[in-house]
């Protein structure tokens, strides 16, 4: 019996360091049958100020070249948090696959400050989880509908307080084709420290519409994060490559999960590829 084609799989895994001296040492690795490559990052953890970084490619995908090189200066003394932007530079210095990888940088320390309290100058649990809830506000579902009877951030985050690996999260995806069905089998995970969710969907292998879909979240802060999963429903109907602009759309916002944006991404970006190898070259 014929089984599925693997047309890719891999993961994305990071992890922050506290490390003496006042500073947060963050690292993004890329690991697939298809390349490999990493991102490290040094930021200090009052300011969130990048301090210094540098990207090494193991085993190149298209585009890239195998060698390591540091952060271009623009990178240098950003805040890395929410209001994060690459200088306008970068895109001539550091490949795309590069800039995804920093930017899973940037966004993991967002939730490394949980226990960095005293370092960013909050007073206590309390003036975290006040800052947090004003910040949120219309930033994601849980936020946006805050129910007073559940645990706030920092309850649910629990009592032992990290001292060294302050965060973890990896995003995995398995693109597969099922040349029985004619189509393309798209699924991935993310899990961190706080969340864990599961999305799947399937796409035709001739037209790229995407015909079913759905995310599952296993853990995750609030009771109204689990509903969600039902966003990623809306993929139906769109085709590959999937626009960020739709899964925005879809999953960005009041009634969102930046978290389930961030794996959707991923999921795009390497369904995109797939997608795009797929296609006969164009006639002369």
């Amino acid at each position: 019996m014929q089984g599925n084609e693997i047309l890719n799989n891999g993961m994305v895994f990071s992890s922050f360091l506290r490390e003496d001296g006042g500073v947060v040492r963050t690292s993004t690795t890329y690991l697939s049958h298809k390349a490999e490559y990493m991102a490290e990052m040094t930021v200090d953890a009052g300011s969130f100020r990048i301090l210094g970084g540098q990207w090494e490619v193991s085993r190149p995908a298209p585009g890239m070249v195998c060698g390591r090189e540091p952060f271009p200066e623009s990178m240098l003394d950003r805040e890395a948090y929410l209001s994060f932007k690459f200088p306008e530079d970068v895109g001539g210095i550091m490949p795309k696959r590069i800039v995804r990888i920093v930017r899973d940088c940037v966004r993991g320390l967002v939730q490394a400050e949980t226990y960095l309290l005293p370092e960013r100058g909050f007073a206590d649990d309390k003036a975290y989880d006040d800052f947090f809830d004003e910040v949120y506000v219309g930033g994601c579902r849980a936020y946006s509908h805050p129910h007073e009877d559940e645990e706030t951030w920092m309850q649910y985050a629990g009592a032992y307080r990290r001292t060294r690996g302050i965060f973890n999260r990896y995003k995995t995806f398995l693109i597969e084709r099922d040349p029985a069905a004619g189509l393309i089998l798209v699924s991935g995970a993310l899990s961190d420290s706080f969340h864990e969710m599961h999305v799947r969907f399937a796409a035709s292998a001739a037209s790229g519409e995407i015909l079913s879909s759905g995310a599952t979240f296993k853990r995750a802060p609030m009771g109204i994060c689990f509903s969600c999963g039902g966003l990623a429903d809306g993929l139906v109907g769109l085709s590959l490559p999937l626009g960020k602009g739709d899964l925005a759309e879809l999953t960005a916002g009041a009634e969102g999960c930046s978290h389930l944006f961030d794996l959707l991404c991923d999921l795009a970006d390497e369904s995109g590829d797939v997608w795009a190898e797929s296609q006969p070259p164009p006639s002369a």
